[in-house]
């Protein structure tokens, strides 16, 4: 226990002893301070010490010379404060086992115990050869983070650590640059949130519903979500092969805050909420390539960048004709090879300009557009749109009309 605990503890039985001689108020001290049912932390001995401090100075300003109160109902009194005391500041031990991957030397994995209620409290524990760790934690809820260098981190979320616990033992993967999906993570946003910047995630052919999970204080869903993630590829197996369904989510498929240089290459991305795809905070040059962004569900926008901008190359981008394919907010992004259909708006005429586009074809889609040699404005000629079959017929007006002689 800390020494200042300690020069409290002295310090207000020094001022009682000289200042009274009530056999009652010894009662009081000596039940309070000596109290020895459970192991106090410094908050809880400050806070009975206090309580007696309150008690003594009632007792001083009523002039009490006896207090008649009866030793059972004052025991009962001072057990409930010390029970109050004793919920709200006891120390609770952590314990339980994190492991490395095909390993049998498992010491030196760091878990950071993060309180989050019911305030900010920040602790730490290593592993042992066994892998073994045990901690003295202030109750509450935490977050709990396993690191290793060398080593994918895990976590566990709001763990209510109350009485003595036991976590579910954990392993942490050998990082590899190269992160397949699903066989070593199930799901895409598990794969982003464990990925060092400059990771290659190669996603297999399938569909990957992503978690609807809020991931913004107001409660709003988003997701696959890359969080201050740098240089990351995200490989499909091609956008006919590898589908993203987004499962309703307000913000879609989103560079949320500080994520830069990333690409998402051979998807199709469908399913949204208001939005399909969103860019906030200072997320720049984030690329998609070669992907299909089916916008068919009631979804008000395709894109919408806040500050951001981001690279379209060789997208196809479907709307349902009464939604816009850009949120009407200045954007620096630029798109190349990429086909619009569908749409009952673009983006608004004074937001036009911010774009950099070229070698791109609009059909059915209303309002301003832009302008360029390199422009096509006729039917693309999908072979089955009704089937959601967005390939290109033999005969379409894209086929050698991209840049460098390429198909839009």
């Amino acid at each position: 226990m800390r020494d200042d605990v300690f020069l409290l503890d002295y310090v207000v039985a020094y001022y009682f002893q000289m200042k009274v001689k009530n056999k009652c108020l010894c009662y009081i001290y000596d039940t309070i301070i000596n109290h020895s049912d459970v192991q106090h932390s410094h908050e809880e001995v400050h806070f009975m010490e206090w309580m007696f401090i309150f008690i003594f100075t009632l007792h001083c300003n009523n002039k009490v010379i006896d207090v008649s109160i009866s030793k059972s109902f004052l025991k009962k009194f001072l057990t409930s404060i010390v029970f109050i005391a004793t919920l709200g500041f006891a120390t609770v031990t952590v314990d339980g086992y994190a492991l490395l991957e095909n390993q049998s030397d498992h010491s030196s994995i760091t878990l950071t115990f993060e309180r989050t209620v019911p305030s900010a409290m920040t602790e730490t524990a290593t592993t042992d050869t066994n892998g073994y760790f045990t901690a003295q934690l202030d109750t509450g809820i935490y977050d709990v983070t396993y690191t290793k260098d060398g080593y994918f981190s895990e976590s566990l979320s709001d763990q209510s650590l109350y009485a003595n616990t036991t976590l579910s033992s954990l392993t942490l993967f050998e990082h590899t640059t190269l992160i397949n999906v699903p066989s070593l993570f199930s799901t895409i946003q598990s794969a982003i949130d464990h990925a060092f910047n400059g990771d290659t995630i190669l996603v297999a052919a399938g569909t990957y519903v992503a978690p609807n999970e809020p991931y913004f204080d107001n409660g709003s869903s988003a997701g696959p979500n890359l969080y201050e993630k740098d240089s990351l590829v995200i490989l499909g197996e091609g956008s006919g092969m590898t589908i993203i369904d987004l499962d309703d989510h307000y913000y879609g498929f989103i560079f949320s805050y500080n994520s830069n240089d990333n690409i998402i290459d051979g998807f199709t991305i469908k399913n949204g909420g208001d939005l399909l795809i969103t860019a906030l905070n200072n997320s720049y040059d984030n690329t998609f390539k070669n992907c299909v962004f089916l916008a068919t569900g009631g979804e008000s926008y395709t894109y919408a960048s806040y500050y951001s901008g981001e690279n379209f190359i060789n997208c196809t981008f479907i709307g349902d004709g009464e939604n816009n394919a850009l949120y009407n907010y200045p954007t620096q992004s630029v798109i190349t090879n990429s086909i619009f259909y569908n749409y009952n708006g673009f983006i608004s005429e004074n937001n036009l300009e911010e774009l950099t586009i070229s070698y791109s074809l609009f059909y059915e889609v209303s309002g301003a557009l832009p302008t360029g040699e390199t422009l096509i404005f006729q039917d693309p000629r999908f072979c089955n749109p009704d089937t959601n079959n967005y390939d290109l017929a033999e005969n379409s007006p894209c086929i050698g009309s991209g840049s460098e002689g390429l198909n839009i």
